[in-house]
Parts: structure tokens; C-alpha cells; sequence
């Protein structure tokens, strides 16, 4: 029915003519045979993988319980030869990190997830921020307590092995060894240690060695950089320092051509009228004290010439009394020359008196 229904084809077949070769096949070489026991019958015929050609390119076999190291992998030896890393797989996926850290030192700590690019979202409450328990505070200072005490320990140790030996030191690192010569007579030597001057330089050189590279920062994610406009480049556009000291080529500017320079010159000095203000008010200050001061001088003289004036007229009074006693009552020596002395007061009173 199928016939019926197609149409006859218009082409013939097509056969393609194929040239003759007389050259002569190519030799395929027989597949080796393999010396590895089928699975399930290598642990009972007791092989072991020993050589690089029993593993095949492939992996170890772990129904084998022995240390196998296909590709030479983790075998000591062979760590700087091999170029192959072995990657790691955790819950969070591939441990990427061998690639960065080939060639670092283990300590060094290396940013390399997204995880490190995010802050720190914990609460207060997390365990991260509780403070830690009693016992563990107890813990921790014993422990520095101990690693203290042991550096002070070495150190007294080194101080006491430096310094001068006791007796029972000496005694006890005392050794005594005989032995017997060629010609047969026996000898005993005392062994002691040689006591080392704490002053003499070292003996042997120490080499420090470079210290490696720190962990690097942590990374910090920036916005990405905005292309600046011609408002903010002239906003930020800095102009070159001018120096009114040197000139371009580097040379001293002479004193008087930096002041006609800055102009200062042809400007004109203006003094403020305070300044004959506060001269005249301190003038009108002074002469208002030295009045002061004169008054205050003339009224303690005046004061002091009456009480002269009060002390003349009671000697006064007092020698016109004893005037009039006369002989009646005898005066002595002494009341004499008192007398004597007032009357010559009393004349320098009068005296001063006709000056003023």
C-alpha cells in the first residue's frame, strides 16, 4: 500500500567510488594484559599495589588495608614534584582554598569565601560575646601562671649556671676516670666543667631568619568609582604652591623686593584715636593721684602740728607750775634736766613755726 502511495525515486542509487590503497594496514598493538586481580579476589590472593603501574590511572583500592599513594599523592617526597592538588569537600561545598594557599605558610589566614565580605549579624546573646565561667578564668590563669613561671625558672637556671658554683655543685659534677698508660702505670683524672666567662662574645653566629608575610586585612566592599565631572574636577583642581622666598629657578628673593612685591609699601599706616585717648586719660589719672597724694601729705602735717601744739602748752602749763612752787618743794637733778628739755623743745616748736 505503501508503494502505491510513493512516488518512484527520479534518481538512482548512489555508490561512491572508492580508491584502491595498496598500502598496508596498520598494525594494532595487542591490549596488555592486566596483573591486577579481579574485585572481590585481591585481598584473598594477598596483592598489594607496590609499583606506579598498579594503580592504572586510577585510584587506590580501598578493600586493601595499606598505605597506597597513587600518582605519588601525599607520599613523602614527592611534595614539591607533584603537581596535582587534592580537593577537599565539606557541608558548604569544595575546599577551594588549596589553590590560594599553595605556596603560603599554614598560619597565614586568607579571605576567600563571600561569607567574609558580610558582617557580623550575631546578637548580644550569642556565645561568641558570653563571658567566659569561673573555672575556665581558673583554668587559664593557672596555665599562664605555670608558662610564667617556667621562663623565670629557665632564666634563674641559665643565671645560676653562669655564675660562681658552690661546693656541692662542684662536688657533684666532679668525675674521676682511670685508666692506664703504655708503660703500665695507672692515672686518675678529675673531670670538671669548664666555668664560662658571663663577659666573652658569643662563639657561634646566630641567623635570624625573615619573617614570613602577616594574614592579609579584611576585605572591605567599596562602591564602584563614579566618573567625575568638570565641576568636580575644578573643585578638587589644586594649584601649585608660589613661594614669596625663592623665585622658579630656586633662588633667594632679595628682602626689599618681597615687600614691593606684596604691596606693603604703598600702604598707609593708619593709627587709631584710642591711642590718644588711653595716653590722656592715664595723664589725667596721674596728676588726679599726685593731687591725692598732696592732700593726704598736707592733712597728716596738720595733724601732727597740733598734736606738737598740744604737747607744748602742756609743758607749758606744767613748768609755769612748777615756777610758782619756787623753793617750796625741792626738785631734783633728774626733774631739772627734764624741765631743760621741754623748755628746748618748746624753743624748736616756736622755731618751725616762724619758718612755716
Amino acid at each position: 500500500m505503501a508503494a502505491l502511495i510513493l512516488p518512484e525515486p527520479k534518481h538512482k542509487e548512489y555508490k561512491p567510488i572508492v580508491e584502491r590503497d595498496d598500502s598496508p594496514e596498520p598494525t594494532v598493538e595487542p591490549k596488555k594484559q592486566s596483573t591486577i586481580p579481579p574485585y572481590l579476589q585481591r585481598s584473598a590472593k594477598g596483592w598489594k599495589p607496590e609499583r606506579l603501574e598498579d594503580f592504572e590511572d586510577g585510584g587506590a583500592f580501598p578493600e586493601i588495608r595499606v598505605s597506597q599513594f597513587p600518582l605519588h599523592m601525599g607520599q613523602k617526597g614527592y611534595e614539591t614534584k607533584q603537581s596535582q592538588l587534592q580537593l577537599s569537600f565539606s557541608k558548604s561545598g569544595g575546599n577551594f582554598d588549596i589553590i590560594i594557599r599553595q605556596g603560603q605558610h599554614k598560619d597565614k589566614k586568607i579571605y576567600s569565601h563571600f561569607r567574609d565580605l558580610v558582617g557580623w549579624t550575631g546578637s548580644s546573646d550569642s556565645k561568641a560575646l558570653q563571658r567566659p565561667s569561673e573555672a575556665e578564668l581558673k583554668s587559664v590563669a593557672e596555665k599562664t601562671r605555670d608558662a610564667i613561671n617556667q621562663r623565670v625558672d629557665s632564666k634563674i637556671a641559665v643565671a645560676h649556671k653562669l655564675g660562681v658554683k658552690n661546693d656541692e655543685a662542684k662536688t657533684q659534677e666532679t668525675n674521676y676516670v682511670k685508666y692506664t698508660t703504655k708503660s703500665g702505670k695507672e692515672k686518675i683524672i678529675r673531670v670538671e666543667e669548664e666555668a664560662i666567662d658571663p663577659l666573652e662574645p658569643p662563639r657561634f653566629k646566630s641567623k635570624k631568619f625573615v619573617r614570613h608575610d602577616g594574614s592579609p586585612p579584611v576585605p572591605v566592599m567599596h562602591s564602584p568609582e563614579k566618573k567625575l565631572s568638570n565641576d568636580m574636577k575644578r573643585q578638587w583642581n589644586i594649584p601649585p604652591p608660589i613661594s614669596n622666598w625663592k623665585n622658579a629657578r630656586g633662588f633667594m628673593i632679595p628682602l626689599h623686593m618681597r615687600l614691593a612685591s606684596d604691596g606693603r609699601g604703598l600702604q598707609q599706616q593708619h593709627l587709631s584715636d584710642r591711642f590718644s585717648h588711653f595716653t590722656e586719660s592715664l595723664n589725667i589719672a596721674k596728676e588726679a593721684a599726685r593731687e591725692e597724694i598732696e592732700k593726704r601729705a598736707a592733712y597728716q602735717a596738720m595733724v601732727e602740728r597740733r598734736q606738737r601744739e598740744d604737747e607744748e602748752t602742756k609743758f607749758f602749763n606744767e613748768m609755769m607750775s612748777v615756777n610758782d612752787e619756787g623753793d617750796r618743794s625741792p626738785i631734783s637733778v633728774a626733774e631739772r634736766e627734764r624741765a631743760s628739755e621741754r623748755r628746748q623743745i618748746q624753743n624748736d616748736l616756736k622755731f618751725e613755726r616762724n619758718l612755716e
